[in-house]
């Protein structure tokens, strides 16, 4: 998969990118890097990785996955 060039992507907890890959195809996406897709369907994706990120990182870590995977939404993708 490819990784934009985006230097948020690197604050993802390594906990949570299993979780990522698993809900992204959950949801229909085809890549665990195809953020244009996961973050079009945001509210979708963050109901399904939420469980696995708790369990996965704990209480302490999970909102950090979420403030990540927010931060990568909003930087990372080409204005559309």
């Amino acid at each position: 998969p490819t990784i934009p060039a985006c230097s948020v992507t690197s604050l993802m907890p390594t906990c949570g990118i299993p979780c990522i890959t698993a809900a992204a195809i959950k949801i229909g996406c085809t890549a665990s890097m195809d953020f244009a897709c996961q973050c079009k369907s945001a509210s979708a994706m963050q109901s399904a990785v939420m469980p696995c990120v708790m369990s996965a990182c704990g209480r302490a870590n999970a909102p950090v996955v979420g403030s990540v995977a927010n931060a990568i939404c909003t930087a990372c993708l080409p204005a559309a």
